[in-house]
């Protein structure tokens, strides 16, 4: 598609040759583009970011300065933090990547993660959805749902949703916790 090999119309403009940019996206003028590659509606790239070859970057999605993307697919509603390292990865909806983390090639990130600050996830790594990778950790095997893991969760909802924690750092939907994104 984004080589010009497949016929399919691409919903937005080529801003240069091979680079791709939907209505209402924010490219600064001194973020490192090399297409070919996609910038989905009201996705913000800001000054420093280089975003390379492959890649495509779903609705608002932020990728902050100094952050790296290379033969990437990034969906909707992902934040990029400053200095993050993603190469060959998928990344799912409403996830945050946090400051200075690395995401290997062939890995797969869920839906609604948190990869905190300086952590990586090895090549070929998945993390199922709603987990969250802590600062600083190496994850070399995958993350995987488990029934156990959703039980407790769901158990522990009730004592959750009462304390301070939940007022301040998390919030719940429907039953799963939801990080509070600082963009």
């Amino acid at each position: 598609m984004l080589t010009g090999q497949v016929d399919v119309e691409i919903d937005g403009f080529e801003m240069a040759p091979g680079i791709w940019v939907a209505e209402g996206a924010e490219v600064d003028r001194d973020a490192v583009l090399k297409g070919p590659l996609y910038i989905g509606d009201y996705a913000k790239v800001e000054a420093g970011a280089e975003i390379r070859e492959h890649t495509v970057l779903g609705s608002n999605v932020v990728v902050k300065a100094g952050a790296f993307v290379h033969r990437a697919v990034i969906h909707d509603n992902v934040y990029v933090g400053p200095q993050s390292n993603l190469r060959g990865c998928v990344v799912g909806k409403n996830t945050d990547v946090m400051r200075s983390a690395r995401i290997d090639e062939g890995a797969v990130i869920g839906d609604e993660c948190l990869i905190e600050e300086e952590s990586i996830v090895a090549s070929g790594v998945r993390v199922y959805p709603f987990k969250t990778v802590e600062a600083g950790a190496v994850v070399n095997q995958s993350v995987i749902w488990e029934v156990a893991v959703a039980a407790f969760r769901c158990s522990a909802h009730a004592a959750y949703q009462g304390s301070s924690m939940s007022r301040s750092r998390r919030s719940w939907r429907s039953g799963w916790p939801r990080h509070t994104r600082q963009r």
